[in-house]
């Protein structure tokens, strides 16, 4: 059985899905197979994959088509991508129980066939968060460094188990500011760190190491 990892932050702009992707080239390098879901219905990894995202995991789940139809070769070697769109919103407004079920069993499905489910989540508490949530074996949440990402931090990882985070800082900040010190300081077992001691960067001004991001993570 493989590892499901999920990408999550309630701050638009902070890097799951390039961090999704860059994980499954990361995988590929070293002959994994994965299974790229977006549960995010802006359907932003098929935009950057430039895949086609007329069906999402939705028609699966509503038995509208079958997942041939909808799964499609990411462009990463050993990497396919299960997209979404804009009426994957709709799971919302439908039976959660059921639902909610349903999505346990296409990802446990996933799982049994893939050395790695990675998922792209929606920025804000919708039935697809909760599910990928508590799925997944990690859960990254990719901080920017500024002092509004803060707010989204903590709310990020409110209903996540501690052991299963891990907080990687995106986007350079020598952290001066006060208020994003004293958080940041909280969560500081969290934080992914590079073999150096340095906080890995990913973005502006990279110091880190992509490899220790996936060591973490394998």
């Amino acid at each position: 059985m493989g590892k499901t990892i999920s990408f999550v932050n309630f701050r638009v702009g902070s890097g799951r899905t390039s961090f999704a992707i860059k994980m499954a080239e990361l995988l590929s390098e070293v002959g994994k197979t994965t299974m790229l879901v977006d549960f995010d219905p802006k359907g932003d990894m098929a935009q950057y994959l430039e895949i086609d995202k007329s069906f999402s995991i939705l028609n699966i789940l509503d038995k509208s088509r079958e997942f041939p139809e909808v799964v499609h070769r990411s462009g990463i070697e050993n990497s396919f991508l299960l997209p979404a769109n804009i009426e994957l919103s709709r799971i919302e407004r439908g039976n959660i129980v059921e639902s909610q079920k349903h999505l346990f069993d296409v990802l446990k499905y996933l799982k049994n066939k893939f050395d790695y489910v990675i998922i792209d989540t929606p920025p804000h508490e919708t039935l697809l968060l909760q599910v990928a949530r508590e799925f997944s074996d990690k859960v990254v949440v990719p901080l920017k460094m500024e002092d509004l990402a803060i707010h989204f931090l903590e709310k990020s990882l409110l209903e996540i188990e501690r052991d299963k985070v891990l907080v990687v800082p995106n986007f350079y900040s020598d952290m001066k500011s006060g208020i994003l010190y004293e958080v940041i300081n909280r969560y500081i077992t969290l934080l992914l760190e590079s073999q150096d001691g340095n906080f890995v960067k990913i973005g502006e001004n990279f110091q880190g190491d992509w490899e220790v991001l996936k060591e973490a993570l394998i």
